[in-house]
């Protein structure tokens, strides 16, 4: 009989409130919250995996990466069908994306949280579960890469965000929309997902800054990411792309000292393009040797870079692949 595997790390869908002060911490196990299911889904089609209890905000790449290796191992297996991930929405979509750099199989990684903790009225994580567990079943949902299902949305790891502190309908795909949803029993796509190229590095330790520009900003981060032997930078820029001088001047010096430098947008939504000549613009840093990230955000570009850094690509190896991920080659 195939089974889907769900692999419980914690975060707001797992917590209770605390009585003696009110205020929620980790409390319950993956068992705890399945046996709050065995009325509405058969559970004897559940395989459960405790890789722990963490608040999102303790997981950083080794944990990722540790995770990522449990989720390798689970998916091998001839009964998995897919794999479901609770997780805590505060870094969920870096967690997706982390996991999604370099998984290429084609059995389906769901990942799923609760805004509210169980002890809140209107908690959600239960039906947000099932729902998790109903698209890593569906066979639509293969080849499709790692997936992210909340508040009845099915959203790209590459695009998803979370764009609000409390709302149970805080993650969206800025400037593309869910790529389907859940409704009821229903798994309905309304447009697929182009897979990425991935890498697999052995461990993720590559130091990639990222740096968010505002008006009047000097180069002093670009700077200390020089002077503290950082690999990467990713610089937030304005609009289109483009800096103010004195940061560009320093990017250019990083540049040439072979940090690979990655130029996003700050903005919500829409890409980066050299449609700018003057200094500082985004046509002045890709003629220094600057890699466009098109529309991926800081965040996740962060994350690719890492990865790809960690993986020992070059620079031209990983400009290709930013390109591949914005639909350029």
């Amino acid at each position: 009989m195939s089974k889907i595997a769900i692999i419980f790390t914690g975060g707001t869908i797992a917590m209770q409130v605390d009585e003696s002060n009110g205020l929620a911490k980790p409390a319950l196990s993956g068992e705890d919250i399945i046996a709050n299911l065995s009325d509405q889904i058969d559970t004897d089609d559940i395989e459960i995996h405790n890789f722990g209890n963490y608040p999102s905000p303790h997981i950083g790449f080794d944990e990722m990466f540790s995770l990522y290796s449990v989720v390798e191992k689970v998916i091998k297996s001839k009964v998995i069908d897919g794999v479901v991930i609770t997780h805590g929405t505060d870094i969920l979509e870096e967690t997706a994306y982390f996991i999604d750099c370099m998984y290429g199989g084609l059995k389906p990684i769901v990942l799923v949280g609760a805004m509210k903790n169980s002890s809140e009225l209107g908690y959600e994580g239960l039906a947000n579960l099932v729902d998790a567990i109903m698209l890593a079943k569906s066979s639509s949902a293969k080849g499709l890469g790692v997936l992210v299902a909340m508040a009845g949305e099915i959203h790209a790891a590459r695009d998803v965000t979370k764009t609000h502190t409390s709302s149970i309908e805080t993650f969206k795909s800025p400037g593309k929309g869910p790529i389907g949803i859940i409704d009821g029993n229903k798994v309905i796509f309304y447009r697929s997902v182009k897979r990425r190229l991935t890498v697999k590095p052995k461990k993720v330790n590559a130091k990639v800054s990222l740096i968010k520009v505002v008006a009047g900003m000097n180069g002093d981060f670009v700077q200390y990411s020089i002077r503290n032997n950082y690999q990467g930078i990713v610089i937030e820029a304005f609009g289109r792309g483009n800096l103010p001088p004195a940061v560009a001047e320093k990017l250019k010096e990083a540049i040439k000292l072979n940090l690979v430098v990655v130029i996003c947008s700050r903005c919500q939504s829409g890409r980066v393009s050299p449609d700018y000549g003057y200094l500082g613009g985004a046509n002045d840093l890709r003629q220094a040797g600057a890699i466009l990230a098109g529309s991926m955000s800081g965040i996740k570009a962060r994350i690719r870079l890492s990865t790809a850094l960690s993986s020992g690509l070059d620079r031209q190896a990983i400009r290709m692949m930013f390109n591949s991920d914005d639909g350029l080659n």
